[in-house]
């Protein structure tokens, strides 16, 4: 909602400096396991640019990179599952990880954005996900 009315009256501004450092704490809501509410990421996402791509069409690379992104921190966040029934979601993020990698300007990724885009360009995903999940959560 606050996404769309800002979008009917808009001024963007954009920079590439971070101007916030997010702490992750051992107990924070980022380390949780998996569940079925990070789906609203893909929902949220896709929603905002459809609505980008249809209001601003100037702004579609922007819109590109957000997809991206949110595919990368989805699927960093379902390395902690193992549960199969998100399998077709891993995948089809995977897939546009993949698709869209050649499009972005990496030079606006994070370190870790970007170490998992190599990750996942080069086929290492599942290993990933694993040894993560063994050294992390299996206990």
């Amino acid at each position: 909602f606050v996404f769309e009315c800002l979008t009917k009256k808009p001024k963007f501004l954009q920079h590439n400096k971070y101007i916030y450092n997010y702490y992750m704490r051992e107990d924070s809501a980022s380390h949780q396991r998996f569940s079925d509410k990070f789906l609203d990421m893909i929902y949220f996402c896709n929603r905002k640019k459809e609505v980008l791509e249809s209001s601003f069409p100037q702004l579609s690379s922007k819109a590109n990179q957000m997809e991206f992104r949110t595919h990368i921190l989805f699927l960093v966040v379902l390395c902690r599952t193992m549960d199969e029934a998100y399998i077709e979601y891993e995948r089809s993020s995977i897939e546009k990880v993949r698709e869209l990698y050649p499009h972005i300007n990496h030079e606006i990724l994070n370190k870790q954005e970007r170490r998992m885009a190599r990750i996942i360009r080069y086929g290492f995903y599942q290993l990933f996900k694993k040894v993560l999940y063994m050294k992390k959560y299996k206990k």
